[in-house]
């Protein structure tokens, strides 16, 4: 196999061969999902790869779209007038609804929940996680349980660009506010 010999257990190339396997030419629809992007969310560097790395491989051809709560009164975002249903617990319903805008060729969505809205205008001034650095607030399961439900519903209810992502997405959950997401997907799909 000379120079092209995979080198490591798993089939990938070794460091530095990478390139002489270039990607298929098949355009995916990727959906990145987070509790940041920025510029609407940071706090650290979540904030910049939600950001980043959809853009970069919007840029490559790919159809992408990032997911992340709705914290704020975003001027970009405008109202899909999209609502679903969440179901939280055992038989909760929570509304929720999504907001959009496209920017630099990447869908950004916003999952709009009381929830989120009022953390960061409520009590907590701007805090994401919680009211002070290395303290959550105690309804953070129950908050990325909705983004991670709305997420999956949001590739088949919102018509981006004239049609929705649809079933066949790959998806790229960021932390663990989204680690649920694998388990839904399994459980309801």
């Amino acid at each position: 196999m000379g120079t092209e010999k995979m080198t490591r257990r798993n089939g990938l190339p070794a460091p530095g061969e990478a390139d002489k396997y270039p990607l298929g030419e098949q355009k995916l629809s990727i959906v990145f999902v987070g509790a940041e992007v920025s510029p609407w969310a940071k706090t650290g560097g979540l904030g910049d790869v939600m950001r980043d790395l959809p853009l970069e491989l919007a840029a490559r051809g790919h159809r992408v779209m990032s997911i992340t709560p709705r914290y704020d009164q975003y001027a970009e975002g405008w109202d899909t007038s999209v609502n679903i249903n969440i179901t939280v617990g055992k038989n909760r319903k929570e509304k929720v609804s999504f907001f959009h805008c496209y920017h630099n060729g990447v869908d950004r969505v916003f999952v709009d929940h009381p929830s989120f809205l009022e953390k960061i205008w409520g009590f907590s001034g701007s805090k994401i996680y919680g009211p002070k650095a290395g303290v959550d607030f105690p309804d953070g399961p129950m908050r990325f349980s909705i983004l991670c439900q709305a997420a999956m519903e949001a590739c088949l209810k919102l018509h981006l660009g004239g049609y929705p992502y649809g079933s066949d997405v790959l998806f790229v959950p960021n932390d663990w506010h989204a680690a649920l997401l694998p388990l839904y997907m399994k459980a309801y799909y």
